[in-house]
């Protein structure tokens, strides 16, 4: 029992709606958080990252910045670490790429070994032509975390776009195999055939 207690209850209730897919309902559950406490930066933090994944954009851009402004002296680095995350995503899909590589630097500061970081900071790379550090932070972010799907995909997107059809192939079998269920991984599995000259095989893929 802390003077937090109601705020963590409604946090954690948060955390398990966003688990299951949630979002809505966690960002309701977050709102209650704070309302208990305001100064509670779990929530906060969380909220970024859930108004991202929402593709709530500006608003987890505005959130960030809340949280940063008023509560950076008691925000902890876990806390630290979700929000900056939430806003270096959110900044990348509004094209800020400038914005979304500092922020993401931050992050692999505090936690080297965040893969989700490292994938988007190969992405920032990758989209503004630095076609090899790009495919160096996509190596990062898959030995930090070999079920880094994402990573796999752009990772074997590179070869692809190179003109390396077997490594490209290999890259997105091995995403597959990550991610069964991974439409990306299928459909990269089928250019790759397409690339090999099996368009009917690509058909059915």
């Amino acid at each position: 029992w802390t003077d937090y207690y109601d705020a963590e209850f409604a946090a954690r209730a948060g955390d398990n709606l966003r688990s299951l897919g949630l979002h809505e309902s966690a960002l309701e559950a977050y709102g209650a958080s704070l309302q208990a406490s305001p100064r509670f930066t779990k929530s906060r933090a969380s909220t970024v990252r859930t108004l991202y994944d929402l593709g709530r954009d500006r608003e987890a851009l505005q959130a960030a910045v809340d949280l940063f402004a008023r509560y950076s002296d008691t925000v902890k680095p876990a806390e630290r670490v979700e929000a900056l995350l939430g806003k270096a995503l959110a900044l990348l899909r509004t094209a800020d790429t400038r914005g979304a590589q500092d922020a993401l630097t931050e992050v692999v500061k505090l936690d080297p070994a965040n893969a989700e970081a490292l994938n988007a900071l190969g992405a920032v790379y990758a989209v503004t032509g630095a076609l090899k550090e790009g495919g160096a932070q996509f190596v990062a972010a898959i030995k930090a975390n070999q079920y880094a799907t994402d990573a796999w995909l752009n990772l074997a997107g590179l070869a692809l776009g190179a003109g390396k059809v077997a490594e490209a192939e290999m890259l997105y079998a091995a995403a597959a195999q990550r991610d069964p269920g991974s439409a990306e991984a299928t459909l990269g599995l089928a250019m790759v055939q397409i690339a090999k000259g099996v368009p009917k095989d690509a058909l059915v893929t």
